[in-house]
């Protein structure tokens, strides 16, 4: 709010000045009286009617101070001060302030109510009564449905406006000649600056009568069965809600409270007819009924039978008639024989309309006839009709019976002759009797006479369906069947009005052999070889005669190992077999199982059967000791060895080792004998030497058992190094490659062999001189292969040579010559004494003959290199002053060792172990230093790695 003026009246009379205020509810008022007497004054509040309101005894300053503002609050408030100067003189002034306070306006009411009904062409008015505001609020009705504001008169207020805005005011409006659009809520709506009253509102109800109509979904024509939906739908949405009912001729079948009725019906006959669709209002108005729509429901016919006779005798006549109820009527009609043929009849329409059809057969043919058995069963009247969407309706029949008496035929057995089936058979025996039964029908009768018996005994059957359906068929089912089961079974058929036909058929129970019998003729086990066992079977009982079968650990024994003696004896009821086996024992044998088994053959009426086998007799042999081969033995002076014997005998052998004829224990030094059991018959003795000493010592596995002695000797031997075999095979695959292959080869001893490989090129000079130079490849290969590259146009010699621990073999060589033959591309060229790869013209023979002549040349040329070269080393070991000579090196590439002053060389070519590491090795000659490919020093260094 406002501030309030101060007064000083010093005269002590006299008033100060006047403010106003305006606040809202619930608002605060800022107000103070200001006051600058000496001295200070009292000060104190008054209201409109005097009452103080808040004071201060000595102040200059006093605010106004009000409880939480409402508009009762609103009024003049003055401020009062008091100063007394003297004594006894006392001084007053005063001063004023008007608060407002702001009120939305309230409406209090509106008439004739919230909910108001009338009917169309009517009129109503509505008025809203409500309290006037601060400041004076403004008042109007308006349409909720489209918010327009409609016109209005003011009406008497009940209570004239106060100042203060408490008086009451109205607004009427008037809406003539209502129509069912002007139904809706009608809205009255008050406010001012301060606010907005609450909204009060009027719904209008318009009574107006509902627009019916009825239709059928998907069409008013059914098929029994179908399903139908009717919709009633009032479109006008009308006023009260109707209760809506579907009706069928007069009878209501459904109904709700509503704007719409759906209801679907599965159609039955009884659901043609007219329908209608009523809605009827609590009111006083009339019921609205829809125009009558028929439904017409088609069904399938409905046929019954009247037969005057069911039972006759041949040549009699059936007399029946046929009713069909059918919607729409039937368009085909006929009867049905039980043969299956097909009578038409003509229609011929009784009551009921076009829904009821009756027809009538007096006669199955126009001229008398004998009824035969043919004739004896189910007839049928059938009736079918067309649907109106073109459809054929199923055929639907009524059945009646007719009874011809007739005597049982074909009596037959199955199985049909004499038959034999096998003693306690999983299967059993069964024998079916079947006839073309009778009227009135036959009963079974089952007998059977037992083999050398003479009662007959009656038995029970049990009937089964047969394949056709005129014939009856019965079964007796045997199971297990025992030789007490043979006999001459026998089926009648039995008719109460015929007499009775039979057949009879005999069975004969097999059986099978009697469990074997196993006993053996010879010595008992243990046997020693050599040995033939002599073993009897003996089957006491079997039907048909059995037969044996030998078999040793589940497998037949076939000739020619063994042989076998087999004696049938017939006794009266069975037969008895005998067999005898004459079986050579073989080491093999031992422990394993003997065992016969009896079997029968297939016969005409029955399968094989499984064996029937006898108790096992184990075999037990016994043999003197059997050593393995020993096999060769590598390894080096002072090194480990492992000798294995392994020996084969029964009982168990002792096993020891002699060597050069002196036994050996674990107690000798550097021997440890271990043994080993493979097997009940296989044992393994190792002899552990911790240092090989000699070459020429024999050693001697020696086995015994109670039945003989065995021995195996073996020597050891040095490792040799492996054998190459010549040729070599050069393939140039282009581009300047070079495929070198040749006949991989193994250790004896069976440990890995790697190759080497060099080529010798000889190029000339300036001057025409030779100038041979040698490339190692700087890797040893484990495959016989290998492929050189960008090899020079010059004559080459290639060189192989095998090696293991041991050593190395004999070097293996061929010449290449790569020349340029005038092509754009290098190729290889027979050159002589070589092995040319390229274009050549020469016959097979020229070629075999200069294969030949080159390799004598080459061993001719390789002798007298390898004598040059010894005398050379010879000479060069001389000049060298190598102290002790040198002598026997670890083999090529290896450091030699100084062990005397000879020098060996083999005869035919190439350098024993000193000659292959001092003569030459991988990196050149060393005939003369000078003439070395490289410095001494790489020599060296070479050569120890």
């Amino acid at each position: 709010g406002g501030g309030g003026g101060g007064v000083n009246d010093n005269s002590g009379s006299g008033s100060g000045g006047h403010s106003s205020v305006v606040v809202a509810e619930n608002d605060t008022v800022s107000v103070a009286c200001l006051s600058d007497s000496n001295p200070a004054a009292q000060m104190w509040w008054e209201d409109e009617h005097g009452s103080v309101l808040n004071q201060t005894t000595s102040a200059s300053r006093l605010p106004l101070v009000l409880p939480t503002i409402t508009h009762a609050l609103s009024g003049v408030y003055k401020c009062v001060t008091s100063v007394r100067l003297h004594d006894t003189q006392v001084k007053t002034s005063n001063c004023s302030v008007r608060v407002t306070v702001r009120k939305p306006p309230r409406i209090v009411g509106v008439t004739p109510g919230e909910e108001v009904t009338v009917r169309e062409g009517e009129s109503v008015e509505l008025e809203c009564t409500y309290t006037d505001g601060v400041p004076p609020a403004r008042a109007r009705w308006v349409s909720a449905a489209t918010n327009a504001s409609l016109q209005f008169r003011h009406g008497a207020a009940p209570h004239a406006a106060t100042a203060g805005g408490g008086g009451l005011s109205s607004i009427v409006t008037t809406l003539h000649d209502i129509q069912r659009h002007n139904r809706g809520q009608y809205l009255c709506r008050v406010n001012n600056s301060v606010g907005e009253a609450s909204v009060r509102s009027v719904q209008l109800h318009v009574i107006f009568p509902p627009d019916l109509h009825l239709k059928v979904s998907p069409f008013p024509i059914a098929i029994e069965g179908e399903n139908r939906t009717f919709h009633c739908i009032d479109s006008a949405r009308s006023f009260p809600v109707p209760r809506l009912a579907l009706l069928l001729e007069e009878r209501q079948l459904h109904a709700v409270l509503g704007h719409r009725l759906d209801h679907t019906i599965k159609m039955l006959k009884e659901h043609s007819g007219l329908y209608r669709c009523v809605a009827t209002t609590s009111g006083r108005s009339p019921p609205v009924h829809t125009q009558p729509v028929r439904v017409n429901v088609q069904y399938f016919p409905q046929i019954s039978v009247n037969v005057e006779t069911e039972e006759l005798e041949e040549g009699e006549q059936v007399r029946a008639t046929c009713t069909v109820v059918a919607n729409p009527l039937p368009s085909t009609l006929f009867w049905v024989r039980p043969s299956g043929q097909r009578i038409p009849v003509a229609l011929t329409q009784v009551g009921g309309g076009k829904q009821h059809q009756q027809a009538r057969l007096v006669r199955l043919h126009e001229h008398p006839w004998p009824a035969s058995k043919a004739d004896s069963g189910e007839w049928q009247c059938v009736a079918a009709n067309t649907f109106h969407n073109g459809l054929n309706s199923p055929t639907t029949h009524a059945n009646f019976s007719v009874s011809v008496l007739y005597a049982p035929s074909e009596l037959a057995l199955s199985p049909s002759a004499s038959f034999s089936v096998r003693e306690g058979s999983d299967e059993g025996a069964t024998i079916r009797c079947s006839f073309r039964d009778g009227n009135p029908p036959c009963s079974f009768k089952w007998t059977v006479t037992h083999l050398g018996s003479t009662e007959t005994e009656a038995l029970r059957g049990s009937e089964e369906a047969g394949a056709e359906k005129a014939r009856r068929t019965s079964a007796i089912h045997i199971s297990k069947p025992s030789e007490h089961d043979s006999g001459r079974y026998c089926c009648a058929a039995v008719s109460s009005r015929f007499a009775q036909i039979s057949n009879c058929v005999n069975m004969a129970v097999q059986f099978g052999p009697s469990t074997p019998q196993l006993t053996l003729l010879s010595s008992p086990m243990p046997a020693v070889l050599p040995h033939d066992a002599r073993i009897q079977c003996v089957v006491e009982r079997a039907q048909p005669a059995a037969q044996v079968l030998w078999l040793l650990d589940g497998e037949a024994l076939d000739q020619p190992r063994n042989q076998v003696h087999h004696t049938v004896t017939q006794t009266d009821s069975s037969f008895r077999t005998q067999s005898v086996l004459t079986l050579p024992l073989r080491t093999s044998d031992h422990g394993k199982h003997v065992w016969c088994a009896a079997t029968q053959p297939p016969t005409a009426d029955l399968d094989g059967r499984g064996h029937v086998i006898s108790q096992k007799q184990q075999l037990a042999v016994h043999y003197e000791p059997d050593i393995t081969a020993l096999p060769r033995v590598f390894a080096a002076l002072g090194g480990p060895i492992q000798l294995s014997c392994t020996v084969t005998a029964r009982p168990a052998p002792s096993v020891s080792w002699l060597q050069n004829g002196n036994e050996l224990t674990s107690h000798h030094q550097g021997i440890q004998i271990e043994r080993m059991n493979i097997s009940d018959e296989r044992t393994e003795s190792r002899l552990n030497i911790s240092k090989v000493t000699s070459f020429d010592d024999k050693y001697t596995c020696v086995a015994v058992n109670e039945l003989g002695t065995a021995e195996g000797h073996v020597f050891i031997q040095e490792p040799e190094p492996p054998m190459l075999a010549p040729p070599l095979r050069a393939q140039n695959t282009g581009n300047g490659l070079l495929n070198i292959s040749w006949e991989s080869t193994r250790s004896e001893d069976g440990s890995s062999v790697w190759y080497r490989v060099w080529y010798d090129t000889e190029e000339r000079n300036d001057m025409g001189a030779a100038l041979p130079t040698r490339t190692h490849l700087q890797r040893n290969f484990t495959q016989s292969h290998v492929s050189l590259d960008e090899l020079r146009e010059a004559r080459h010699t290639l060189f192989v040579q095998a090696c293991n621990h041991a050593g190395c073999s004999q070097p293996v060589s061929t010449i290449v010559n790569m020349e340029r033959d005038g092509k754009a591309s290098s190729q290889l060229v027979a050159g002589r004494g070589g092995l040319g790869v390229g274009n050549s013209s020469m016959t097979i023979l020229e070629v075999t003959l200069s294969l030949v002549v080159f390799a004598l040349a080459v061993a001719l040329a390789y002798l007298i290199v390898v004598l040059v070269i010894c005398v050379k080393k010879i000479r060069l070991l001389e000049d060298l002053s190598l102290p002790g000579g040198v002598s026997g090196g670890g083999g090529a590439g290896h450091p030699p060792t100084s062990r005397g002053s000879d020098v060996f060389c083999k005869p035919g070519g190439g350098v024993q172990n000193t000659m292959a590491v001092v003569g030459h090795n991988h990196m050149g000659y060393v005939t003369s230093v000078a003439s070395s490919p490289h410095s001494r020093t790489n020599y060296l260094k070479e050569s120890h790695a």
